[in-house]
């Protein structure tokens, strides 16, 4: 008994030194990770109080957009004109942004306007500071045989002479419902209109009005493609929407028309749920058309062509095609 007595008492006295050397190790290891946390939090500091704002300036230099800028004359994006070999381009250059005129068959390039003078004219007209090489002419639509092109300014077209640089407005666009409906022929002569589901076309010099079709329905309508989000109807059946902008592609010579017949029928809806609406604490479901992957059942369209001097309609033989992209026509 003696002798388990002796044994135990030093193997009492053994763990104790282990236990005590193992809590001396750790508490060493701790003391040392806080000193080394102290130290990196220091020199963290440090380095944060040494960033200034010029640092962040030569930093967003190098972000994408800005580089962009640093890089002149990367690409030309040809505008062409129909029955010549000709075309102009716009470009990046030191200057900002410039306008060329390019004869391809005579290999010759040329300034397609004067731009100090259009910047000119146009700060007469629109009533404020125009750069020259920063012009507010992102959608130009060139008229080669007339010798002038189109622009649009908020909701304003403007249309300017190319021997001139004179500036005239052509339209004033509204967007009250009657105007989204309707579309005039490049000629002026005829106009198109939808009226609830079907369209009809009216003779612009006498005024005659005449139904060109007659099986629209709500969900199966003629001369409409969905945008993205369609006028989001809110809750499920509380309020109607807008009706959808009149959208027709003219012929050149304006003989003839393409427009879709747009089917609903079938398609499915998304569904939002606003949780925080401004004008109360109540949530509000919100729907528009729109395809999911997966769904069969989705928005076609039923091309046709139509001939505005017989009034007659023509299928296009192919089969309706599915709507799933804000881009889709024919």
């Amino acid at each position: 008994m003696e002798c388990f007595a002796e044994w135990s008492s030093s193997y009492k006295s053994y763990k104790k030194n282990i236990f005590m050397r193992f809590s001396n190790k750790s508490r060493r290891s701790i003391l040392g990770f806080i000193v080394i946390l102290l130290i990196s939090v220091g020199q963290l500091k440090a380095q944060l109080q040494s960033v200034t704002k010029k640092d962040y300036q030569r930093a967003e230099k190098f972000l994408y957009r800005n580089v962009g800028n640093l890089v002149f004359r990367m690409n030309v994006n040809p505008h062409w004109a129909e029955d010549a070999a000709v075309f102009w381009y716009r470009v990046h250059t030191r200057k900002g942004e410039e306008y060329f005129m390019v004869n391809a068959q005579d290999r010759t390039k040329k300034p397609f306007f004067d731009q100090n003078k259009l910047a000119e004219n146009l700060s007469k007209v629109l009533g404020k500071k125009i750069d020259p090489y920063d012009l507010p002419l992102k959608h130009l639509d060139w008229n080669r045989n007339e010798h002038s092109f189109q622009f649009q300014d908020e909701d304003v077209t403007w249309k300017v002479d190319l021997k001139t640089l004179k500036i005239s407005k052509v339209q004033s666009k509204s967007h009250d419902s009657s105007d989204l409906l309707s579309s005039t022929s490049p000629n002026g002569k005829w106009t198109v209109e939808r009226n609830d589901y079907d369209l009809f076309l009216i003779d612009n010099d006498t005024g005659k009005r005449t139904q060109l079709t007659k099986d629209g329905k709500k969900l199966f309508f003629y001369g409409a493609r969905l945008p993205w989000a369609w006028e989001r109807e809110v809750g499920p059946v509380s309020k109607e929407r807008k009706p959808l902008p009149l959208r027709i592609s003219w012929s050149k010579d304006s003989e003839k028309f393409y427009a879709g017949k747009l089917d609903l029928r079938t398609a499915k809806k998304m569904y939002l749920l606003q949780n925080a609406p401004d004008d109360g604490f109540r949530s509000k479901v919100y729907s528009y058309y729109r395809a999911l992957p997966g769904d069969v059942n989705v928005a076609k369209i039923q091309p046709f062509v139509f001939d505005v001097e017989s009034k007659e309609k023509t299928a296009i033989d192919v089969l309706p095609y599915d709507q799933v992209s804000n881009g889709s026509w024919i």
